[in-house]
């Protein structure tokens, strides 16, 4: 019998798999992004990469801006939590 492997759900994803994630298209999402209406992407090296899990707090609570009180409220929550 074929043994399954569990799959994963990454930590990090790049601009498309987020865009994608979302329901919008790359440049859409490119274009939030510089609006400051998406969650902070982290860099690591020379890529930017956005947390999954910040995603799915962020859309969870209607997509918030990133410089609004509900943000900044959910994300102290969020590390209160730890």
């Amino acid at each position: 019998m074929k043994q399954v492997e569990p799959q994963l759900t990454p930590l990090l994803v790049n601009a498309k798999s987020a865009a994608h994630l979302c329901g919008c298209g790359l440049s859409l999402w490119y274009e939030l992004a510089a609006a400051g209406q998406t969650p902070q992407a982290v860099k690591l090296h020379s890529k930017k990469l956005y947390s999954y899990n910040l995603l799915k707090l962020w859309t969870d609570n209607g997509c918030p801006a990133r410089d609004s009180v509900a943000w900044a409220e959910l994300l102290k929550a969020k590390n209160n939590d730890r």
